[in-house]
């Protein structure tokens, strides 16, 4: 039997090519290579299938984030830590997309918007967390918390922008240089 995060991955595949409105049993369905009934073994409704899909993505950024070391010049730690949302490879460029089109949804479907604040709420308080540890080194003029903020919403559009191009290292070079105003003064 196909397993759950195949058809997780099938949906994500979907959504990559469609955005949410692509979703359903049938498309996802047919994207794993499988019976609409084995979708519904794993899921009920459309709903149950983006819930878990978005939860999936977000387990995906946690693992990522988790597998960042916090060690080391703060700047280089900066940056890996927001590439973690970056879309540097397929997978990534299928959860960013993902996350995209979720966040569109969200506005409209408040179980979605709650796991979107509550993913949100947890990225912010990481990053928040270890900007205020390293302050000093960063040469933060702001907040922790502000500067969390702005720095998760940059990533945002910049990963929005790396999604419309086919090369995303436009983007991610606009990232860098960001950053390094962004931490302009630091030793």
């Amino acid at each position: 039997m196909t397993s759950r995060t195949a058809v997780l991955d099938a949906l994500l595949a979907v959504m990559a090519r469609g955005g949410v409105s692509a979703v359903s049993v049938r498309s996802v369905a047919a994207e794993a290579g499988v019976s609409p009934a084995t979708v519904q073994y794993w899921f009920r409704t459309k709903s149950d299938l983006l819930t878990a899909a978005l939860e999936h993505v977000n387990d995906r950024m946690e693992q990522r984030l988790s597998e960042v070391g916090l060690s080391g010049e703060p700047r280089r730690v900066l940056l890996d830590l927001l590439l973690a949302w970056f879309p540097l490879d397929e997978q990534r460029r299928a959860d960013a997309s993902a996350w995209l089109a979720f966040s569109a949804a969200a506005a409209t479907d408040p179980r979605l918007r709650t796991l979107v604040i509550d993913n949100d709420t947890a990225t912010l308080q990481l990053l928040g967390d270890w900007l205020d540890a390293h302050r000093n080194e960063l040469a933060l003029r702001i907040p922790p918390e502000a500067a969390a903020s702005m720095l998760l919403a940059s990533v945002d559009g910049f990963t929005v922008r790396a999604l419309s191009h086919d090369d995303p290292s436009k983007a991610l070079a606009d990232l860098e240089s960001f950053l390094e105003l962004f931490t302009e003064g630091a030793p």
